[in-house]
């Protein structure tokens, strides 16, 4: 399971569908990697994220990115407080397995390329 830290306005709501289930958007990241290649399907821009401008987007949140992406935490004002919250609540890191506040804090201020910037990914 893939974890991934998006940036989000601190009073930012994920959207929910009528069960109250978050709904899976894409990283508003990767509009550019879909519009750019022709044999991609372009989802609609409803399955993304939202674009803030610069300085809007403060705060951490951490999302599962299995599908197109739903939050696993809150939205946090630094990421050591993100780190806190996901190791106090036993964060699922990948298959059930837990992860430290070290692992959690490197992956939040070093996250890794995303799996479609990766050499060798294709659709």
């Amino acid at each position: 399971m893939s974890r991934e830290v998006r940036k989000v306005p601190p009073s930012w709501e994920h959207p929910r569908d009528e069960r109250g289930m978050y709904i899976p958007l894409y990283d508003s990241a990767i509009w550019f990697f879909f519009s750019r290649d022709p044999h991609l399907e372009m989802p609609s821009k409803d399955k993304f994220m939202p674009y803030w401008r610069s300085g809007v987007a403060t705060h951490y949140m951490m999302f599962e990115t299995i599908d197109e992406g739903t939050p696993m935490s809150p939205a946090f004002e630094t990421a050591e407080e993100l780190a806190s919250w996901l190791t106090d609540n036993g964060a699922n890191w990948s298959g059930g397995d837990v992860a430290s506040y070290d692992a959690w804090l490197a992956l939040i201020v070093t996250p890794p390329p995303p799996h479609w910037f990766q050499p060798g990914h294709t659709k």
